[in-house]
């Protein structure tokens, strides 16, 4: 019988989403983005630059928030989600990084060949799943 001993979190997660956001045609539909972002369970801050187009979304640790929640969250507002750069945790295996809730959610471009449990900083361009690496790191 063996025991495994986490001394960082073993969950896997975003950390940080800023997403652009078009399709805002009124102050009063700028207004609802975060309110609507807030709700998402595991979201601790969202703000929302209207002039710029742009959420900035921090994720509490151990969340289960998906990239597609958020987009989805955005498109049900009416709005159009945009690129999307992010920092995530999570375990890297043949190219693709995996979460305990979302198995291959995203196919690593760019990316330097370090495998197991990594931090990355990169970008996912509207509607699809590959993040493009800016930064590989071990997690603190």
């Amino acid at each position: 019988m063996s025991l495994t001993l986490c001394v960082a979190p073993c969950v896997a997660q975003l950390r940080s989403v800023e997403i652009r956001v078009s399709g805002l045609d009124c102050e009063s539909c700028a207004r609802s983005v975060e309110p609507r972002l807030k709700k998402l369970r595991g979201v601790e801050s969202a703000r929302f630059d209207g002039e710029r187009g742009i959420a900035n979304i921090t994720l509490v640790s151990e969340n289960r928030v998906t990239l597609n929640d958020i987009r989805d969250t955005l498109k049900n507002l009416g709005h159009k989600p945009g690129d999307a750069s992010i920092v995530v945790l999570g375990d890297v295996k043949d190219g693709r990084l995996s979460l305990p809730h979302q198995p291959d959610a995203f196919t690593l471009e760019n990316h330097p060949g370090a495998a197991g449990r990594i931090k990355i900083e990169g970008v996912v361009p509207a509607s699809t799943t590959t993040l493009q690496v800016r930064a590989v790191t071990k997690p603190d």
